[in-house]
């Protein structure tokens, strides 16, 4: 297993570095442990399939440094659960940018995500950048994306008086 070095601090035990052995990001993403950290190193990622987290956890990259381009034209990364009664919380999601081929699937899907952080992110094509369904009280800063749909807004978000909180 390779080293990363965090300043001057050894890689803790909950974190899972996508080269660390792991053939693809999803392998990586479900090794990790609930609260973990998945780190993504530089490079451009090629996937045909969604990227899925389902469970409270970190997913980490370098910023424009990090390409995740869904080649197939499906969502690049689908995030929380489509079941409304099985709500997802505590997901961290940063430096990473999102492309999805075509224009069918979207960039980042969120459904049923709680209290959840989305950092740093970039979007290209696809459908939507953004989608949230029934996704309350999430954290949204520095995002760029070619369009964002958010379902059922609070009136607070619809005037203006808050960052979109949906």
């Amino acid at each position: 297993m390779s080293e990363l070095l965090l300043g001057a601090v050894q890689k803790p035990n909950n974190m899972i570095v996508v080269s660390d052995g792991f053939r693809t990001i999803q392998q990586a993403i479900d090794a990790t442990p609930t609260y973990g950290t998945t780190v993504i190193m530089p490079g451009t990622y090629r996937i045909e399939e969604p990227l899925k987290l389902m469970k409270p956890q970190n997913l980490i990259g370098f910023g424009r440094g990090t390409v995740i381009v869904n080649i197939a034209g499906k969502d690049a990364i689908q995030i929380g659960n489509v079941n409304p009664r099985l709500m997802v919380a505590g997901i961290t999601i940063s430096g990473i940018y999102f492309a999805v081929v075509g224009r069918t699937g979207t960039c980042i899907n969120c459904q049923n995500l709680h209290r959840s952080k989305l950092r740093d992110l970039s979007c290209m094509g696809g459908k939507y950048g953004l989608y949230m369904r029934g996704s309350l009280i999430n954290e949204i800063d520095g995002f760029q994306a070619s369009g964002m749909y958010a379902s059922e807004l609070p009136k607070e978000v619809a005037r203006g008086e808050t960052a979109i909180a949906c």
